[in-house]
C-alpha cells in the first residue's frame, strides 16, 4: 500500500508520526480513527506560501472536545494571524497541494513543519500544560 507522511498532534502536545494511505477510502477510515470521529480537513495558508492541512473532528466543538491549544497556536503561526476559534481534540497535520487538478488535496506534511514541531511543542509546553 502506498502511503504519505503526516503527524498527529494530541491536546497534550504528544506528536505521533503517521503513514496515511493514498487510497481515499482507506485514508478516510484512518483519519476518522485518529480524530475520534468524522474527519474534516481544515485548509490554511500563510503569507510565505506554506500550506497546511489540519484534519479535525468535524463535531469537535459541539462534542466539547478539549481545545487543542498546540494545534491552534501552530495554525495561527502559519497564518501569521490569530485563529478566531479553537481546534479541538487530536488533529492530524498534513500538507496541501497548491495548484492544478489536485489543489487542496492533502499530501505529506511539509518538511519545515515536521522539523520544527518538536521544538514548537516544547516551547509551548509550560504555557499550555494540561497537567493538574
Amino acid at each position: 500500500m502506498t502511503t504519505f507522511h503526516a503527524v498527529r498532534l494530541d491536546v497534550d502536545g504528544t506528536l505521533t508520526c503517521l503513514d496515511l494511505p493514498t487510497d481515499r477510502d482507506a485514508r478516510r477510515t484512518a483519519l476518522m480513527e485518529h480524530v475520534d470521529g468524522l474527519a474534516e480537513i481544515a485548509r490554511y495558508a500563510g503569507p510565505t506560501g506554506l500550506r497546511l492541512g489540519v484534519v479535525v473532528n468535524e463535531n469537535g466543538i459541539a462534542l466539547e472536545l478539549t481545545p487543542n491549544l498546540y494545534a491552534t497556536a501552530l495554525v495561527s503561526s502559519v497564518r501569521r494571524a490569530l485563529l478566531p476559534y479553537p481546534l479541538c481534540g487530536p488533529v492530524v497535520l498534513t500538507g496541501l497541494c497548491g495548484e492544478g487538478e489536485s489543489a487542496g488535496e492533502i499530501t505529506a506534511v511539509p518538511h519545515d513543519i515536521h522539523n520544527e514541531l518538536p521544538g514548537f511543542v516544547v516551547a509551548l509546553a509550560t504555557r499550555y500544560s494540561l497537567a493538574g
